[in-house]
């Protein structure tokens, strides 16, 4: 478990240093907490459709997961699907 640990540090810093560069990252990952603390955008997949990319500021856990399951998300009146 410990080099799984140690790789992950090593990935998101990677990730830190491709971004700061000015490069794209792309994350696929259903890890929130990942996906919060490394993307300045986020879109979600649901049934072979993808949603808009938008600021991650706009998401919370709640609408990532209403997305993610193709419902209606009652923070922002939005049907995902």
């Amino acid at each position: 478990m410990v080099c799984a640990a140690f790789f992950s540090i090593y990935v998101y810093e990677t990730v830190a240093q491709q971004a700061a560069a000015g490069r794209t990252v792309l994350i696929v990952s259903s890890y929130l907490p990942e996906l919060f603390g490394l993307c300045d955008r986020l879109a979600v997949m649901c049934r072979g459709r993808l949603s808009p990319a938008k600021p991650i500021a706009e998401w919370t856990p709640e609408t990532v997961l209403a997305a993610a399951i193709g419902e209606t998300s009652p923070a922002i009146g939005e049907t995902y699907a």
